[in-house]
């Protein structure tokens, strides 16, 4: 059992999954395909975590996502009195350093040569594919040359002028993501399936009329609700489509997108898929357990021209039993690292090295041979 200290909860804000898991808060509603995301997480904390006072717990985690100074400062401080391990998360795109006096700061979005001592990789929490499709891990076999899928926001020459002064970290991302797949298109070593999308989630989630319509009542002062519905039957759709593209192919780019970190990766992992990884000056979590080059197409950033001769490269080296047992390793590396409960209890584990309940923490290092 791991005793943690929630400091300085605000209940006007929205709280971490291990925080609302421990009854420290609440997450905002979830619907649509996020709707279980945390299903397990919730259900089965309890056994393993427990909120406590800060006299009796073995760690610290501040329970809202990490902006410097504040109540974020005032747990650090809080943290080193007790001579506590500090635990700190950012969510989000933004890869900017997020020093703190004191603790570590876990960041989706991190360039590996800007990384500060006290800063660390988290992974985003995604949602299961397999149980989106109600299905287990279907392996498929070897084909003769490789087929590459990709589903996803690619952007439109429209927008491009917008991004390049209002985001241009999301144009950056783009332009690679187009620059990868164009290479993809090219090559004769691979084959081919993309869904390229000119919106984010197709459009499903409507963000740009949203972001309009908020703006406007915000703007012009109107009162009364603004209808900021989600159209949960076409992001329903939308899924289906990306998922089926991830399972119906045997790799699956992986590329950033605004922020340095791709979501993707670790859906493409939890389907029994392999990745093709395009760093981009990335920190991949538990490199010290994890041998990634060998669940993924590695593939630099400065070597994008080449990208289908490295999947070429990759597929050739397997053999067709070698082949599955990736399949199977991959979704494997999912349950045991990257699911919120094992994620959480992984991470805890390297603070305060204790056994946690009857299952042990991490078996022997994946990939490692």
């Amino acid at each position: 059992m791991f005793r943690i200290h929630f400091p300085y909860f605000d209940p006007s804000k929205d709280v971490l999954p291990l925080a609302a898991a421990c009854g420290i808060g609440r997450r905002g509603p979830s619907a649509g395909v996020t709707a279980k995301r945390f299903e397990n997480l919730n259900a089965e904390a309890r056994k393993y975590f427990e909120a406590t006072p800060v006299e009796e717990a073995q760690l610290v985690f501040y329970p809202h996502c990490f902006y410097q100074g504040g109540d974020a400062a005032r747990a650090a401080q809080l943290a080193r009195q007790y001579d506590l391990p500090c635990i700190f998360v950012k969510h989000g795109d933004d890869p900017n350093g997020a020093g703190a006096d004191y603790g570590t700061v876990f960041h989706e979005s991190l360039f590996a040569s800007r990384r500060r001592q006290n800063e660390r990789v988290i992974p985003p929490f995604v949602d299961d594919p397999l149980h989106a499709t109600e299905q287990n891990l279907q392996i498929r076999e070897k084909r003769d040359r490789p087929l590459v899928g990709f589903c996803g926001f690619t952007g439109s020459a429209f927008a491009f002028p917008v991004y390049s002064v209002l985001r241009p970290e999301k144009l950056t991302g783009l332009l690679l993501r187009r620059r990868a797949i164009r290479a993809l298109k090219k090559s004769k070593a691979c084959e081919t399936a993309f869904i390229l999308r000119s919106q984010y989630w197709g459009g499903a989630l409507g963000l740009t009329e949203r972001r309009i319509k908020a703006l406007f009542a915000k703007v012009s002062g109107a009162s009364g609700p603004i209808d900021l519905s989600r159209n949960l039957e076409t992001e329903a759709r939308v899924h289906r489509e990306f998922v089926r593209n991830i399972l119906d192919t045997d790799y699956t780019l992986c590329i950033r997108g605004a922020g340095n970190y791709s979501y993707r990766f670790y859906e493409v992992l939890a389907a029994g898929r392999i990745p093709v990884f395009v760093n981009t000056d990335c920190e991949l979590p538990f490199s010290d357990r994890i041998d990634w080059k060998r669940h993924c197409v590695w593939v630099g950033q400065n070597s994008l021209d080449r990208i289908g001769d490295a999947v070429a490269a990759f597929h050739s080296a397997l053999t067709p039993a070698a082949f599955r047992d990736l399949q199977r390793e991959n979704r494997r590396l999912y349950e045991t690292y990257f699911t919120p409960l094992n994620y959480y209890r992984t991470l805890l584990a390297g603070f305060v090295r204790e056994p946690i309940g009857s299952q042990p923490i991490g078996r022997e290092p994946i990939g490692q041979r």
